[in-house]
Parts: C-alpha cells; structure tokens; sequence
C-alpha cells in the first residue's frame, strides 16, 4: 500500500500545534489552573490569545478529516468489519477506561470525558461512518468521479453542520446531561462546584417550578443572587426582568382610571430624594409615568400647586450615571430637578386635575424628640429635617406647646440613617 507522507507531515505539523496551544494554556485559558490548584495566573499578552485560539479552531477539525481519510484505507485492506472492531477497542476502550480513572481520581463519578471528549465525538462518527459504508453509499460514492459542483456543495452542508453539531453536542454529550458537568470545576474548583451542585438540588426539591402567570398575579416573587459590586449576577437579572416584567398597567386615580395608552401625559412623584449628589445639594422628584408621552421643555400641571411647570433636565439614571431624556413614555421612571415643589403622591398631567391613589403611607410606631447636638448648626438641622420629611424618610411632628419636634418612625433603626444623614449631608448632629 502507498504511503502518503504528505499527510503523514500533515499530521505530524498538527500534533506539534497541540504543544504550541498546550504549553501556555494556563495563561491564555486561566480557568484550567484552577485543577491544578494554582491561583492568580497573570493573563497573557492578547497574541498568545490569538494564537490559541486560531489554532484550536482548526486542529481538532483537520485530524477528524485525516481521520476518515485513513479509515477508508483501513477498510479497503482489512474490511469493515475488522475495522470496527479495532476502532472499538483502540477508540472506545480508551475512552472508557481514562474516563473512568478521571472519575476516580475526581470522586465525581458523572462519567465525563472531560479532555477526552475528541474520542467521545470520534466513535460516534465511527459507528455512522460504519452504517453508512454497510449500506454502501459511501463505497458507491468513492467509485464514481467526484465533480468541483459536488465538492461544493458538500463542503457548504459540512459548514452548515457546524452549528447543528455543536447542539447535538450539548444535547447528547454525557457531561451535559447532568449539572455535575466538569465544566464548573474548571470555573469555580471541585469544593465550591460540589457545594453549588447540592445547593441546586436542594432548591429544585423545596421550590416550585416558577411559573409567569403566578408573577404577574403576584402570588409568588423571584429572588435573585448576586453582587452589583463584582458585576456578578446583574445580567442574568436584568434579562429575565426583560422578559417576566408585565406592561405598563392602568392606574386608579380618585376621578377614573387612566391607561396607559391614553394620548395625555399623567404621572405621579412615588420617591423624593434630596441631596443625591451633596457637592450640589440637589434634589431629585422621581415620577412615574401612568399614560402618553413625557417631552423636554414642554409646560406640565403640577395640580396640588395648580400651576404649570417646565423642565428642561430631566433625567434617567442607570447606576451612578445619570443623562438628560428627551422624552419617555408610560412605564419609564424620570428624574425631576426640585426645589421644594414636590410631595410624595403629588401628579403631574398635561392639564387634568388627578389624583392618583395607591400610593402607601405607613403609619410611624415609634417616636423620639430631636435634640439639636450642634446650636450653631440649627439652619441646617432645620432644613435637613424638612427635606428628609419630604422624602417620606418618617414623619415630623410638633408640640404646640413648645414647639418641639417629634419624629416618627416605622422602625427604629431609622433614626440612625437619620443621624447619619444629618450630619453627613448637611453637616448638622443631632441626639
């Protein structure tokens, strides 16, 4: 039989690329350090990415080609039935017993290839490569001429195999079957995998499955876990926000009840908060808008103060940042600049006289004198007060018959943000 010692070199070049790939592959993949117990690996300069990568994209691809190229010389000298049976054991037994140690090794026992996942995916094509040759399509395929439209059009349905093949995968492949997958020991290591994998359990087998309706219907409420700190978390909540949030829904007012696809604009303020950024002393209305189109420097009725309002900064937040809108629609949340105008529960309507109702107000049940610590502070401890008041942070009370005044709280641990408030945003103690 000829040999063909230009695929030789062939495979021989790509079995040289695996050590390029290999060598640096704690630097460049540093998720793989974490089995070896190695932390901290400094990354690597981003062409050793590059390179990687690209060698990766093409390697494993090209010895599965040389592969099937070999087998068919294989079969036409031995047969294929002697052909199967040496893949069999050179292929499937090799599988079976490296997996089998790893499982060992790993205490996991979840049957995982892990890196030997390439023999996994090879007796898979062994068997289909076998059928197909039984049933002699492949032999009839081989006798015949192959033209250059033929070769086309083949190597356009291998490509658009790819991405079916990579779900098949992911479907079919044991280590996907199950949430033991080695794949979270490799991120997070075996102690931490091991814990998230029993917590899971235990969450699936005391918790319902959650059903949308049961949300929307409020009788149930999702809970998420993460940190906005290490940016852990945020997205998945966000996206399933996106997708589970209902619509904007009509809201009563004392008058009717307004939808939010009426043409005029209504909103309502639900939050005040002053000081929002101290270096300007400013004060942020939040409103919400029940229906129509809120636009930038157009008049709009404050209706407890009966008097027409024009902003032109209005804005809408997204973490620490903060940018002008110039218009939103019902269901968005706005920031309005204050200077006092607001109240919680206040509307705001093209011209309309509403009054929405709803909005909670809880009743104080606790109580405790303020005593001004600082008298040269008594301008700031005042209007501290009245603008923590405004934001519904409690409630203030004053006797009448020496003016002192009382605040009221939910909770008493309220009057330490208070406190805290007080005296680092205006500069003001109190006891």
């Amino acid at each position: 039989m000829q040999r063909h010692h230009n695929l030789d070199f062939l495979r021989a070049f790509a079995m040289m690329m695996g050590l390029v790939i290999h060598a640096p592959l704690l630097f460049w993949a540093p998720d793989f350090a974490k089995v070896y117990g190695i932390e901290n690996i400094a990354p690597a300069e981003e062409w050793v990415n590059i390179l990687g990568r690209f060698i990766s994209s093409w390697r494993m691809p090209l010895f599965f080609s040389l592969s099937g190229f070999f087998a068919i010389l294989v079969i036409e000298r031995k047969g294929i039935s002697q052909f199967l049976k040496d893949r069999i054991i050179r292929v499937g037994l090799t599988c079976l017993v490296f997996s089998a140690l790893y499982d060992i090794s790993d205490g996991s026992f979840d049957y995982t290839t892990m890196h030997l996942w390439f023999l996994y995916e090879l007796i898979i094509f062994v068997f289909c490569f076998s059928i197909l040759y039984k049933l002699r399509f492949i032999k009839n395929l081989l006798g015949k001429k192959i033209s250059a439209k033929f070769m086309l059009i083949f190597a356009l349905w291998l490509i658009s195999t790819v991405p079916l093949a990579y779900i098949l995968n992911n479907w079919w492949h044991p280590s996907a079957l199950k949430a033991s997958s080695g794949y979270f020991d490799l991120k997070i290591g075996n102690t931490a995998a091991k814990t998230l994998r029993n917590e899971v359990e235990l969450i699936k087998g005391v918790y319902p499955q959650f059903k949308k309706r049961n949300y929307l219907e409020a009788e149930i409420c999702p809970v998420f876990f993460g940190s906005a700190l290490n940016n852990f978390g945020v997205k998945e909540l966000l996206d399933c926000f996106v997708d589970i949030a209902p619509p904007p829904q009509p809201k009563s007012a004392s008058e009717r009840l307004i939808y939010p696809n009426e043409n005029d604009f209504s909103g309502f303020v639900f939050k005040i908060h002053a000081n929002i950024d101290p270096n300007h002393r400013s004060r942020i209305a939040f409103v919400k808008i029940v229906s129509g189109e809120f636009k930038r420097n157009k008049n709009y009725y404050h209706v407890r103060e009966k008097k027409l309002l024009k902003f032109s900064s209005p804005l809408t937040f997204l973490a620490s940042k903060r940018s002008i809108v110039e218009s939103a629609v019902s269901g968005d949340i706005i920031g309005l600049p204050d200077t006092g105008n607001f109240r919680i529960g206040d509307s705001l309507t093209s011209g309309e006289d509403l009054h929405f109702k709803g909005i909670p107000s809880f009743s104080p049940e606790h109580f405790r004198f303020i005593n001004n610590a600082d008298p040269l502070k008594s301008k700031q401890l005042a209007k501290g007060i009245d603008q923590l008041m405004d934001e519904g942070v409690a409630q203030l009370f004053v006797l009448e018959s020496n003016g002192r005044k009382i605040i009221g709280t939910v909770g008493a641990l309220q009057y330490e943000v208070i406190q805290y408030r007080l005296e680092h945003e205006y500069g003001a103690k109190c006891s």
